[in-house]
């Protein structure tokens, strides 16, 4: 049987009935002290009438001890999401749920480990300088930044397909797109792929991301690049030399399944059924969760590149 882990939420009664879905509650403000009379007036009840007998009360029975979970739920007490998209680098991506259950679900060529060096994740080695994945090519005013991947072998998506080199050129150019409902904000800035000029699929495993040129940097501070926006690019009009983000390695964060979203567009991504019940790359799958205040459910991937969780 597959292990399955399940994310029962409980939503607290003041915040279900007092605040909107996703949005964090605040203290109320007191504009003056509330004042707070001396001499209170206490309304008379009316007597009882001789005939009449007293209603019995109960008082509410309290567990006497706590009852665990059953085994294997993780009980999670949160703000209600109300049944916000689970895509990464969306304006939902911070919710308390989508940060529980985001991490589990997706997978990125790279993650950081605690203390912030990155590690192999889907990819098969981290790429520098001495292991010749991160290189410069051409010279003079195209003289470009690149960074190669190799996936591991026997990377798939959860819905069992292989995941390829393809699929990461189209997921740039995917989040590249003017409409795209995501965020560009990365680790120190603008997030690495706007910098980018191409993605290339060297072979079924490899990808090349290859970074703005002098050259290419001058166009897009004044064309707006593949975003249309000269404003995001104003501070390339000068640039000297190739394009290198500080947070280049973070190039390969964006990774989304080509054969079920190449004819889904950008614009309505955040909308469909894919966000509800996406099919990513990461140790678990989505089993059931996405609708408002339905319980989230996870079951391990088998097929995990790294191994069954």
């Amino acid at each position: 049987m597959k292990p399955i882990l399940f994310m029962t939420i409980f939503f607290p009664l003041l915040f279900s009935a007092c605040s909107p879905a996703g949005t964090p509650l605040s203290p109320p403000e007191f504009t003056s002290t509330p004042e707070i009379s001396a001499s209170p007036t206490v309304e008379k009840t009316a007597e009882p009438t001789p005939d009449a007998e007293p209603t019995p009360t109960t008082a509410p029975t309290l567990p006497s001890k706590w009852v665990a979970p059953p085994a294997g739920t993780l009980v999670i007490d949160t703000y209600p999401q109300g049944g916000a998209p689970f895509l990464p680098f969306s304006r939902f991506a911070n919710m308390p749920l989508n940060r529980l259950v985001l991490p589990a679900i997706y997978a990125e060529l790279l993650r950081q480990d605690a203390g912030g060096g990155y590690i192999p994740y889907l990819a098969q080695d981290v790429p520098s300088l001495e292991n010749g994945l991160v290189r410069f090519t051409g010279s003079g005013e195209n003289q470009q930044l690149e960074v190669e991947f190799q996936l591991r072998p026997g990377a798939a998506w959860q819905d069992g397909q292989p995941l390829t080199a393809e699929d990461l050129v189209f997921s740039w150019e995917l989040v590249m797109q003017p409409d795209w409902p995501g965020t560009h904000f990365g680790k120190a800035g603008s997030a690495a792929e706007v910098f980018m000029a191409e993605a290339q699929a060297l072979a079924p495993d490899r990808v090349v991301y290859r970074f703005f040129s002098q050259r290419q940097a001058r166009e897009a501070a004044q064309s707006g690049g593949r975003l249309g926006n000269p404003e995001l690019y104003a501070g390339l009009a000068e640039q000297t030399g190739p394009v290198v983000p500080l947070d280049y390695l973070e190039v390969g964060r964006n990774v989304f399944p080509r054969h079920l979203l190449a004819d889904v567009p950008a614009a309505q991504i955040l909308e469909s059924e894919f966000a509800l019940r996406p099919v990513f790359a990461g140790a678990y799958r989505l089993v059931e969760g996405g609708e408002e205040r339905q319980p989230v459910s996870l079951e391990a991937f088998a097929d995990f590149v790294l191994g069954k969780p």
